[in-house]
């Protein structure tokens, strides 16, 4: 469930789901009520564990943190691999493809209220991933830095095309200070950073990432759309895989990334409130509306395939906040592929990771009818 859910194409429920640990799940993280956290934070552990369905949450969270441990940094350096992102890209359509057609089959009612409730719900996620969010030319700056690359966004010993926010955070990080040239496009001349942004300490909270956990751990617990997958089309995926590779990576080093921990932090806080309300709703949707619920699902799934489509034209930019890890790939529009040796092997994986799912269907059913003989 771990590996599922750092992947934005399966969820963690669906791999529950098909396992056969669905509902066991949803009861044991519905264990997590005010009560319990209350005999927590009030250190009456006996209370707290007696309350808490926890042997078999913790085996559960062991294994998940296990491959986000493991498996992050890999897929974050897949990611910034045209090619080798393609292969990822492709595993994750498979994927979809497969939840939505394992999800199809449970869909008992195919009423015309369904089906439209399902196109509706395929319409509103195609127009969630194709919404591009461009910053204006009055909040845009490029700065004066020394770095060993040469990218899209980076030449000349100049770094273009940077936010407010970006700059303000690069000076918190101490990557720039206030002597730093800085060129306003707005105003359209250049001067010392602290000529055109006096320094301002940013809030470690950051609500939009806490609403994210929200609906991740909402949608983590839902057949066929994954945690990741929400995160990918609210745009925050980047930002969370990268902050567990360079928290992962840096902690080998012996360094704390501390604005990947606070990128992290604000994630978890989302996801503890996720699970104090969400739980319940998903819990009473599915008990009162299941094949509305499943409906839903189905069409979200099928109309955000797009954000996990193989092919795309990119580019390479670095990242402001932490340039030292060179350009980064930045993909820009879904395109057709180019029919070669390499589209082949593309479509190979997607066809791999599409019967991996059923396969897995297979191997738990069979579990189920050794332990029911």
């Amino acid at each position: 469930m771990g590996a599922a859910d750092l992947v934005p194409g399966v969820s963690g429920g669906t791999v529950a789901f098909i396992t056969g640990i669905y509902e066991e799940l949803l009861l044991s993280l519905r264990s997590f009520d005010f009560i319990a956290f209350k005999e927590f934070f009030s250190l009456h552990w006996g209370a707290f564990f007696k309350r808490v369905r926890w042997k078999f949450l913790l085996p559960l969270i062991l294994g998940a943190l296990f491959s986000v441990a493991m498996f992050s940094s890999l897929i974050s350096g897949l990611l910034n691999n045209p090619l080798q992102r393609s292969y990822l890209y492709a595993g994750f359509s498979g994927l979809i493809f497969a939840s939505f057609i394992f999800c199809w089959k449970h869909l008992k009612d195919k009423s015309f209220r369904n089906i439209f409730i399902l196109l509706l719900s395929a319409l509103v996620a195609f127009y969630i991933t194709t919404v591009r969010v461009e910053p204006s030319y009055s909040d845009l700056y490029h700065c004066k830095i020394s770095l060993d690359a040469t990218s899209d966004n980076y030449s000349d010993g100049v770094l273009r095309n940077i936010t407010l926010k970006q700059l303000s955070a690069m000076h918190a990080k101490g990557i720039i200070s206030d002597e730093t040239e800085v060129f306003s496009i707005f105003e359209g001349r250049w001067g010392k950073k602290s000529d055109f942004i006096k320094f301002k300490q940013g809030s470690f909270l950051n609500p939009w990432l806490m609403l994210c956990g929200a609906l991740a751990i909402c949608a983590m617990l839902l057949p066929g759309i994954s945690g990741s997958y929400i995160l990918h089309i609210l745009g925050s995926y980047t930002t969370i895989i990268s902050a567990l590779a360079f928290l992962f990576s840096g902690l080998r080093d012996g360094i704390l990334d501390f604005y990947a921990i606070a990128d992290l932090v604000n994630l978890g806080m989302g996801v503890l409130l996720g699970l104090l309300f969400f739980v319940r709703i998903i819990s009473w949707l599915f008990q009162k509306h299941h094949q509305l619920t499943i409906s839903i699902l189905l069409g979200f799934m099928l109309g955000a395939v797009r954000s996990v489509w193989p092919f795309w034209t990119g580019r390479f930019l670095v990242d402001p906040l932490r340039p030292a890890h060179g350009p980064q790939l930045e993909l820009l529009r879904p395109i057709l592929p180019t029919f070669d040796g390499s589209t082949f092997f593309v479509f190979l994986t997607m066809m791999a990771t599409f019967i991996l799912v059923f396969l897995l269907d297979k191997l738990a059913a069979k579990k189920n009818t050794r332990v029911i003989g």
